[in-house]
């Protein structure tokens, strides 16, 4: 659980507790192990993702603040820092915090996007060793990407611009690659999610 004020990630164990009779609950506890994971000041983690590397577990955080994404495996118990890549372009001096993350479910491609250079950004996992490269930064369709979300069957895209009041449709390639496609998507006051059931 990415808490953005203390830079630091919480990290929980649930498990199953069996509770009067036949019925189930689960319970939430902290992680003896390491009960939570200390960023350095002024990343603001806001979000977090899980995927498992050749056994081992890689933890990616989407550091609003800092524009990036710290990279950690965990094994043994502790979680190891493996890496921090920026979800900017080099050269961009401009003011832009980090709003989503998305793991798609090749694990081949993480996205994060950028609010300020209003943009998707796309990296590429290897998948030995859970480290991220970034490959491009896409213009998003509008301004403010606060959320985006793939559709269901990973083709398609859309990203929700709170501050242009529009969701933009974009076409995912079979490297990743995002394509813009301008007539596909719909204006709306102010999104800030999209959510698919």
């Amino acid at each position: 659980m990415p808490d953005l004020g203390a830079d630091r990630v919480y990290v929980y164990e649930v498990t199953r507790k069996r509770t009067t009779g036949a019925a189930q609950g689960l319970a939430v506890t902290p992680y003896k192990a390491a009960p939570w994971i200390q960023l350095p000041p002024g990343r603001g983690p806001r979000h977090v993702a899980v995927s498992r590397v050749n056994e081992v577990y890689c933890l990616y955080v989407l550091n609003e603040l800092s524009n990036s994404i710290s990279v950690f495996r965990h094994n043994d118990g502790a979680f190891t820092f493996v890496k921090e890549v920026s979800t900017l372009p080099e050269g961009f001096d401009g003011k832009s915090t980090a709003a989503e993350l998305i793991l798609c479910p090749t694990d081949e491609t993480i996205y994060a996007s950028n609010r300020g250079h209003d943009s998707i950004a796309r990296f590429q996992r290897d998948l030995g060793t859970g480290r991220l490269k970034r490959m491009d930064c896409t213009p998003c369709g509008g301004k403010g990407p606060r959320h985006f979300s793939m559709m269901p069957g990973g083709e398609w895209m859309l990203v929700a611009n709170q501050n242009s009041n529009n969701i933009a449709l974009f076409r995912i390639g079979k490297d990743g690659a995002l394509t813009h496609v301008p007539d596909g998507g719909v204006d709306i006051g102010a999104p800030v999610c999209v959510v698919f059931e």
